[in-house]
């Protein structure tokens, strides 16, 4: 989605979610912004307000009468205290979310007393010959309050261990990409 904006769309992407780029390649630009992991609702509506302003600009370059040969360069422009404090603060802000993520992703470490705990579940959910979906187990009402991480590894070790035959199934969530229905042995 984002590689079929301009550089100039992207830039005000970065500047509407606070995020400073300091690269220049569009390549680049994309990279830094998908790293942040935006929310995927609120990016989409921000592109959809750029876009309609890319029209409007280009109306107005085909009514001008003669393309400019030259143009003058722009000077730089002088940073006053208050710029440098948007900076400042943009730059707090994106620690913030850095730091976060990092504490969120401390939330991925698996306990194993809770994956033996998913796996009595699972053995009392699915009895021997009968087969479930992955969706299925999740949206279970017990196993809603467990974490996808832990559940996930639960399962491995039950297919691991043989106590599960698996094949892909119409499930929408799936166990390393392909498993998506598991039969009780």
């Amino acid at each position: 989605m984002l590689d079929k904006l301009t550089k100039d769309q992207l830039l005000k992407i970065a500047e509407h979610f606070h995020i400073i780029i300091m690269k220049k390649l569009k390549a680049d630009i994309i990279d830094e912004l998908t790293k942040m992991n935006l929310n995927q609702i609120e990016l989409e509506k921000f592109i959809n307000t750029i876009k309609p302003q890319k029209a409007k600009k280009a109306s107005k370059k085909s009514s001008k009468k003669a393309p400019k040969t030259s143009s003058p360069q722009k000077k730089p422009e002088k940073l006053t205290i208050k710029d440098l404090d948007d900076r400042v603060s943009r730059l707090e802000r994106q620690m913030k979310i850095i730091l976060e993520k990092n504490e969120s992703d401390q939330d991925f470490q698996v306990d194993q007393n809770e994956v033996s705990k998913i796996k009595q579940i699972i053995y009392g959910l699915i009895q021997p010959g009968a087969s479930r979906t992955i969706d299925e187990i999740v949206n279970n009402d017990i196993m809603r309050t467990k974490k996808w991480h832990n559940i996930e590894r639960a399962l491995l070790d039950l297919i691991d261990d043989e106590v599960f035959d698996v094949s892909e199934g119409n499930s929408k969530k799936k166990l390393t990409g392909n498993i998506g229905r598991l039969i009780r042995r």
